[in-house]
């Protein structure tokens, strides 16, 4: 049974993935877009896409702008980002992109964690 706090998610993440990978092949080219992954004509407009990634700040400079730009995509079509709910490493640069791009951003963050000051504030929502 699903808890009731949660929106409801969709079984999206092969998009996310297909997405990141696309852009990963350009990862050198950063000035350039990444490639539009093609939306099937059954994905609904309202979706809740589920995003994955660290919150280590080692990763290379080019893997957070690629995350960046995957939260730029996901605001792009107005599809709501969840994520872990930290504004460090991938899982911070994921989030900056999908808000600074106008769009909705919900963190999922245990207690603990966000007592060591971690998490991403202007997120629309974070569940503790």
């Amino acid at each position: 049974m699903m808890n009731s706090k949660f929106p409801t998610l969709y079984p999206l993440i092969f998009l996310a993935a297909a997405f990141f990978a696309s852009s990963l092949s350009h990862a050198n080219e950063i000035s350039s877009p990444p490639p539009v992954v093609p939306v099937r004509a059954w994905v609904s407009d309202k979706l809740s896409v589920c995003v994955y990634c660290g919150a280590s700040d080692l990763p290379a400079p080019k893997y957070a702008e690629t995350a960046r730009r995957l939260g730029e995509g996901l605001a792009g079509r107005q599809w709501t980002l969840i994520y872990g709910g930290s504004k460090t490493g991938l899982m911070g640069a994921v989030a900056r992109g999908a808000k600074e791009s106008g769009g909705r951003v919900v963190g999922v963050l245990p207690e603990f964690i966000k007592a060591w000051e971690v998490a991403y504030e202007p997120a629309d929502e974070l569940m503790t």
